[in-house]
């Protein structure tokens, strides 16, 4: 009888064992999953809704060791904001340009994404009596809050290292991080303009990463509803 009671001792206390031992793991998974989900969703471009914003950006362009032709410069100007989330139809106002020029200034009018939220919009339809009077002149009617055009769009990261850029363009893409992409819904997250745009870079090529706010396609919108 001893044997047989030492038999059951032991199965109880093995039970015991593997029980606190599936708990055990059971909270340890559990613990972990609001860490997993956060650390998905900081990787996840979530839809958020936005408004067009229309701006005009001052951009000033001074020859180091590149210079350009006037179309294009201004079609490697185009193709980077339209890259970083500006909408088609960007277009060059008071262009100031001499071909081999090295000095180059223009007033550069886009649309841009930003986030629809009540502050913006707020921002965006609190016209001042100069924006009320010019409209007036041309005929034109300011939108209200109610009619903007709302979309979906998602905060994504971008490279612009891959849009046959070279060393020579080092100079075009750090005076335009310098002056045109901070007016835009973005932040840079790495580059090495500093270092690139220098005479000891050796020909390496411009790069340059940005979180920016980019347009859904029509397509994605509806698969997203």
């Amino acid at each position: 009888m001893g044997a047989v009671a030492d038999v059951k001792v032991t199965t109880m206390t093995s039970e015991r064992v593997l029980r606190t031992v599936a708990m055990l793991a059971v909270l340890l998974i559990a613990s972990s999953l609001p860490l997993m989900a956060t650390a998905g969703a900081a990787h996840t471009d979530v839809p958020v809704a936005a408004v067009w914003q229309p701006q005009v950006l001052k951009f000033e362009y001074r020859a180091g060791n590149t210079i350009y032709m006037c179309r294009s410069l201004q079609r490697k100007v185009e193709r980077i904001l339209l890259q970083v989330g500006a909408r088609q139809q960007v277009q060059f106002r008071r262009f100031y340009c001499g071909d081999l020029s090295r000095s180059v200034s223009a007033e550069i009018a886009l649309l841009a994404p930003l986030e629809a939220t009540a502050e913006n919009i707020r921002r965006l339809t609190d016209y001042d009596s100069s924006e009320v009077l010019v409209a007036r002149l041309q005929g034109q009617r300011l939108p209200a809050a109610t009619e903007l055009q709302v979309f979906h769009a998602a905060w994504k990261t971008v490279s612009i290292s891959g849009m046959d850029l070279d060393r020579g363009d080092c100079e075009l893409l750090q005076q335009l991080s310098q002056q045109v992409l901070p007016k835009l819904s973005l932040r840079i997250v790495s580059d090495n303009l500093e270092q690139c745009s220098t005479v000891f870079a050796r020909g390496a090529a411009p790069r340059l990463v940005v979180r920016a706010l980019i347009a859904e396609s029509v397509n994605r919108i509806a698969e997203s509803r």
